[in-house]
């Protein structure tokens, strides 16, 4: 280590509410350049490599080719798949001297599927699974949490062509599997989530969460059947009515806009209220605070409204706005016919709607389990709105209560508890956690609007030229060392899964007292076959020699701030028995008492089983 840089913080103090940002940058893995940017420094290269080769392996026992796709892509590539302008302020876009039009590319969709149409034509070619583990570009507008939300970052993305959607289907699934035995090779908990695909397009995707309290992420799981989902695809079961009511009913109003400014949305809906100190209205006011008992007694829980649902009834809904209604006012254009009959001769009936503003009101399901609210809804709206009845606004009402066939509309975030929609049997628990990866069935998403073409193998259609079936699919190899730094640590540093661990042994002791020969006991050919034995083979043992010119007890901090797997310590029982001490947090062998001391001959045997169980 004397010749390896390593610029860790040592033993000095560290704030108590220390974040895994922080964390990495003490231990000396990164540095930040600019916001949202960042140094890997050499210990985390040691991890971001580590992670690419175990991609690399299960990539390959998928049958995938490894490439390297251009960071710049061309605007007018973007153009025709349609999803320039969906980009947004995110993309980070430049022209050259000659005005041409490019990107730093976000993801790679684009060029994979134009390259592809340039090589294949005829179903013989395919499948075909192609991947790359690249430096991608995002112009975050509030880059955080260091690498799990940067500007520019590593992702490893697949990419799979399949003559017709059955067969990229099974190659979707193939994958999918993969992706678990990846996760569990690495020895992490994760959660693999149904998801929304979101401006990628395709109808079928799934997230790869490991659970985490500072997770930005919303995951719900049943606790009875397999049932999961991110939580803007996730529902619950149909709320059940109740009996009788003997408290009268609240409604609350959530407020949006859409993009254009003109529309209005009003989403109604029941709000809870702090439960009766008398315990005989208790089973009401249970039914009023989540319309359904499971509160704790004494509890005041309001409902809130999912802006994802809104967003599944109104897709031009905005839900960056912060104060809709000051924004309509503003934005507001009064619909009045006989104003536009005299002043531009223009029939009120033939005019675009969509030139005015107007009104859509959006009823709970759960509303319409309390009587007589229409009086209650006409006065609420009013107040809603801010504006006067004598405005004549357009307005659209959607409420499915009285249509026994049609799903009952359900505009409210999922509680603890709630029945699973899947099983009815198990309860919704919901689990804050961090995206690993995603994987998207696209379909011809892309390969229509970019002509990615091959002859079809059915028998009916022998020689016609088809739109390839096609798949993406991600991990985050960047913030895979945040995700995992954040769930493996402790007081006193981190504590990496020994897959993707920098080191899996650290030596510590004094140089030119027997650190060498430890060194050489377990890096010989013959303790790598017995200690590091893996799926695809056998691999060298990576072991490191703290030889720098500090304390053992100095060492032994930073060794702990970094979180090798195993430490091996030469300190007194070594000076005085030729015993080694044996530590390894992640098995409780650390402190007085608690540490291995063992014997050099039993020293191989030790630190294979300990590693092989890691």
């Amino acid at each position: 280590m004397s010749n390896f840089f390593i610029p860790t913080g040592g033993i000095t103090a560290h704030a108590e509410e220390e974040d895994v940002h922080a964390l990495l940058i003490r231990a000396g893995f990164l540095r930040q350049a600019y916001s949202g940017i960042f140094h890997l420094l050499p210990l985390g290269l040691r991890v971001h490599e580590k992670i690419e080769k175990l991609i690399d392996k299960h990539m390959k026992a998928i049958g995938a080719s490894k490439l390297a796709l251009s960071t710049i892509s061309s605007e007018a590539l973007w153009t025709k798949s349609g999803r320039l302008e969906k980009g947004g302020q995110e993309l980070i876009r430049f022209r050259d001297r000659k005005d041409t039009k490019f990107l730093l590319s976000p993801t790679h969709e684009e060029e994979i599927t134009n390259l592809v149409s340039s090589m294949v034509n005829s179903y013989r070619q395919l499948p075909l699974r192609l991947y790359q583990i690249s430096r991608k570009y995002r112009d975050e507008r509030r880059p955080r949490a260091g690498l799990l939300r940067s500007r520019e970052f590593t992702m490893k993305d697949l990419y799979t062509f399949d003559c017709d959607d059955a067969t990229a289907i099974k190659t979707y699934n193939d994958i999918c599997n993969e992706y678990r035995a990846l996760f569990e090779e690495l020895k992490i908990p994760y959660i693999v989530a149904e998801a929304d695909s979101g401006t990628m397009g395709g109808n079928l995707s799934h997230e790869y969460h490991i659970p985490s309290p500072s997770g930005e992420d919303v995951v719900i799981t049943c606790t009875s059947c397999s049932y999961a989902a991110n939580e803007v695809c996730a529902k619950s079961a149909p709320p059940r009515p109740y009996e009788t009511f003997e408290l009268d009913p609240q409604i609350a109003v959530f407020h949006g806009i859409t993009k254009d400014r003109k529309t209005l949305i009003n989403a109604f809906y029941p709000k809870l209220r702090e439960p009766a100190a008398d315990p005989k209205k208790k089973r009401i006011q249970d039914a009023e605070r989540h319309l359904d008992p499971r509160e704790p007694e004494g509890s005041i829980h309001l409902n809130e409204v999912n802006p994802h649902r809104i967003k599944d009834l109104i897709p031009d809904y905005d839900p960056s706005v912060q104060s809709p209604l000051e924004l309509f006012k503003q934005h507001f254009v009064e619909y009045d016919p006989v104003a536009l009959h005299f002043a531009h001769h223009e029939d009120p009936a033939k005019s675009d709607p969509e030139k005015y503003s107007q009104i859509i009101n959006i009823y709970d399901h759960r509303l319409s389990f309390f009587p007589d609210l229409n009086n209650s809804f006409a006065n609420h709206s009013q107040i809603a709105t801010q504006f006067s009845a004598s405005k004549d606004i357009p307005t659209t009402n959607i409420d499915t209560s009285a249509d026994p066939v049609a799903e009952p509309i359900n505009v409210l975030k999922i509680f603890d508890g709630d029945l699973c929609p899947r099983c009815s049997n198990g309860s919704l628990t919901i689990t804050n956690a961090i995206e690993l990866g995603h994987t998207f069935h696209l379909g011809t998403r892309y390969t229509v609007p970019l002509n990615a073409r091959a002859s079809s193998p059915a028998e009916e259609d022998m020689g016609k030229m088809v739109p390839m079936s096609m798949g993406c699919h991600g991990i985050g190899v960047s913030r895979m060392i945040a995700a995992i730094a954040e769930n493996f640590r402790d007081n006193k540093g981190l504590m990496w899964p020994r897959v993707i661990a920098p080191y899996d042994v650290c030596i510590i002791g004094t140089r030119g007292e027997g650190m060498e020969d430890i060194y050489d006991i377990l890096t010989s050919e013959d303790v790598v076959g017995e200690a590091v034995e893996v799926e695809n083979g056998l691999r060298s043992l990576d072991v490191v020699l703290d030889d720098r010119q500090k304390s053992i007890v100095w060492k032994m901090n930073d060794a702990d701030l970094i979180g090798y797997p195993v430490v091996l310590v030469l300190g007194r029982a070594w000076k005085q028995d030729g015993q080694v001490e044996v530590q390894c947090r992640a098995k409780g062998f650390q402190g007085t008492g608690k540490s291995k001391i063992v014997e050099v001959g039993e020293l191989r045997k030790v630190v294979a089983d300990l590693l092989n169980d890691m």
